[in-house]
């Protein structure tokens, strides 16, 4: 019953799924995720594994794995990069903020998450996914070497050329030396 009301993009109350030790397996189409789409040439499908519980304190908690494959522009030759991003995080779950540094003092396990996210009093499990997705997007996108805008890592060296190095006063030589002439 739970994964069937999660199949949608309505909100459930994340105690209620804590309560119930809930895992969830959603799989979220490209058109949920706007913010990521416009980062992207194309977003593929996303899947998420969701397990609801509660700390040994009794804060809810989520741990969470997110895992999808977009097209990106490579930085140097624009062309598009299949990139598989994948995400797996753990949080403690607060209605308010109030609640989220009350979870924080409350922590006593060292193994307990230390990061909480505020959701209010529902869940909304797609918001969720789309941030975790956006912050793994890389800073770059090409790792490719054959790269054909990939700028050149060879530098020549400079002691096999000879070199002639002219003074930059030579010029004032030459023209004093043209004044003493006459």
């Amino acid at each position: 019953m739970i994964a069937a009301a999660m199949a949608t993009r309505n909100p459930r109350k994340y105690k209620e799924l804590a309560k119930a030790e809930a895992s969830v397996n959603r799989t979220v189409p490209p058109s949920d995720l706007m913010r990521l789409a416009q980062e992207a040439i194309a977003v593929g499908e996303t899947h998420a594994s969701y397990l609801f519980s509660f700390t040994g304190d009794g804060c809810p908690k989520v741990d969470t794995r997110v895992e999808s494959e977009v097209t990106m522009a490579c930085q140097w030759c624009l062309e598009p990069k299949a990139i598989k991003l994948c995400s797996s995080y753990e949080a403690l779950l607060a209605q308010d903020e109030k609640e989220a540094m009350g979870w924080l003092e409350r922590i006593t396990e060292v193994d307990e998450p230390q990061e909480v996210m505020v959701v209010g009093r529902d869940f909304d499990a797609v918001r969720l996914i789309e941030d975790e997705l956006l912050l793994s997007l890389p800073h770059q996108i090409c790792e490719d070497t054959k790269c054909p805008q990939r700028p050149a890592r060879v530098y020549k060296d400079v002691g096999d050329e000879e070199k002639t190095i002219e003074s930059p006063f030579a010029s004032l030589a030459m023209l004093k030396d043209g004044l003493t002439d006459s």
